[in-house]
């Protein structure tokens, strides 16, 4: 009886939630004159970066909404931007086959990677900062020293075009997905490949792991999101829309409270966002199953969707043009932490 009480409270929540979906403030950045292809949160979450098909990347202030810089040296699409975790480098891929390294405070440009033969699709830092990955159309991933700029692993594996790679949030393993229909788990410190996650039945355009790496979320052109366990590679869950592509998934970060002077941190392994083709960005509850939320606004295909560090602000960038900031504050955190309280 406790379990069919639980079961329909949280059908309720999940009912009311969705008609109220529309009632997050939202606010607007626009400047790009191309898609926003990609958008990331510095780790103090007070400025965003986003690249785009125009070549550039932009740096915003999101209290403000004020354009802080302009980054032009890419003469092709940016395709990916990632902050270091100390905030202070930014990383860009292109589509004409470099990583550049940028200085975040004064906009110069610190190094540039060649090594790719063809569009780097996908960029990500290591938790320590020490190593960057890159994936690319040439099908291959690399791990480089950020600070030599060498390569120190080249990944083949894949079949076909690599769209995104996420490091765990130990750095001891690397996700990609890729064209092949794949999602693969590599090895970090040996470069060698763990296992193989199979299906999708089209292009994984999307990886993300969970705050404690025990969960990994894909999203693809087959338009579902598969849940996996990271640790043996079965999948627990498919959410399936057929008529929606997913673009990209980014699951929620861990909430911070503060409990007897001391900050808590209350991880977040249930809130799921994914951007799709058809204008919108969802919000999935991955233990249940249930979608929380469905965010309209973009006039065209939502392409990045990322959270800022404390999980209260959900940025979704688009082939409208533009970035939207959606003020979530701490609605649809799971009922599990409100019962931590």
């Amino acid at each position: 009886m406790k379990t069919t009480l639980t079961t329909f409270i949280f059908l309720t929540l999940l009912f009311s939630l969705n008609t109220f979906a529309q009632d997050f403030p939202v606010s607007v950045l626009e400047g790009h004159r191309e898609a926003v292809s990609s958008i990331a949160f510095s780790p103090d979450g007070q400025t965003l970066a986003s690249g785009s098909m125009d070549n550039t990347i932009r740096l915003w202030n999101v209290n403000t909404g004020e354009l802080l810089n302009t980054l032009t040296e890419h003469w092709d699409n940016v395709t990916s931007v990632v902050f270091s975790p100390d905030g202070r480098t930014l990383a860009s891929g292109s589509s004409d086959r470099t990583i550049r390294l940028w200085d975040v405070n004064t906009g110069n440009l610190r190094r540039t990677l060649k090594e790719h033969s063809n569009a780097v699709s996908s960029v990500a830092f290591s938790p320590d900062g020490q190593t960057l990955a890159s994936g690319s159309y040439d099908h291959t991933i690399r791990l480089w020293n950020v600070f030599s700029g060498s390569v120190r692993y080249t990944f083949k594996g894949h079949a076909d075009i690599i769209f995104s790679i996420a490091f765990s949030p130990d750095g001891k393993t690397l996700a990609s997905g890729s064209e092949d229909q794949t999602v693969r788990l590599w090895d970090t410190r040996t470069g060698s490949l763990r296992k193989t996650l199979k299906g999708h039945a089209y292009r994984v355009n999307s990886v993300a792991f969970s705050f404690e790496g025990d969960v990994l979320a894909s999203g693809g052109l087959d338009g579902t999101i598969r849940i996996w366990d990271a640790r043996n590679g079965t999948q627990i869950h498919t959410f399936k829309d057929e008529t929606k592509e997913v673009r990209s998934v980014v699951f929620r970060p861990a909430e911070q409270i503060l409990v007897k002077e001391r900050i808590v941190f209350l991880p977040d392994e249930e809130t799921l966002a994914a951007g799709n083709a058809v204008r919108t960005a969802q919000l999935w509850n991955t233990k249940m199953g249930g979608l929380l939320s469905t965010l309209e606004g973009h006039r065209n295909t939502v392409q990045s969707v990322t959270f800022d560090p404390k999980g209260e602000t959900l940025a979704t960038g688009g082939h409208d043009n533009v970035i939207r900031l959606w003020q979530l504050g701490t609605a649809l955190r799971p009922l599990s932490n409100l019962r931590r309280r």
